[in-house]
């Protein structure tokens, strides 16, 4: 393995444990009765100025929309890897590695999508997902 795919995949397995330390935060507001929200935002299948500019890669978002509702955030680290995302949009897919923070800060919980639009015109899919992780 290249050094440079090993700081990838150690990359995004890094992603859901920075989310579990916002978690730790989180309860220490909830203990003071203070609602918080962890948003994350990044586009899905996209590739700003690339070959696939003008395409969605809906099979592939659908597939990691899929993976975040199974609510087993092993099985997405496995199956969600760089080389996975740069096939599906290599100038901006990976901006998905924020959703693993998202993921990783709401625990093992099921991701509901709420909405999910493969937007030709604006080059990405678009999606709002929500973890329920109200205490």
């Amino acid at each position: 393995m290249t050094e440079a795919r090993r700081f990838a995949r150690e990359g995004v397995a890094a992603q859901p444990a920075a989310g579990e330390r916002m978690t730790a935060t989180h309860d220490q507001y909830v203990a003071l009765d203070i609602q918080v929200a962890i948003v994350a935002t990044g586009g899905l299948s996209h590739d700003p100025g690339g070959p696939k500019y003008f395409a969605v890669d809906e099979a592939f978002d659908r597939w990691f929309l899929g993976l975040l509702a199974t609510g087993d955030s092993e099985r997405v680290l496995r199956e969600v890897t760089i080389e996975r995302m740069m096939a599906a949009g290599d100038g901006g897919t990976v901006e998905l590695l924020a959703w693993l923070v998202a993921m990783g800060a709401a625990g093992e919980r099921r991701a509901r999508t709420e909405f999910y639009v493969p937007s030709v015109p604006l080059r990405c899919g678009m999606v709002g997902v929500d973890w329920q992780v109200r205490g």
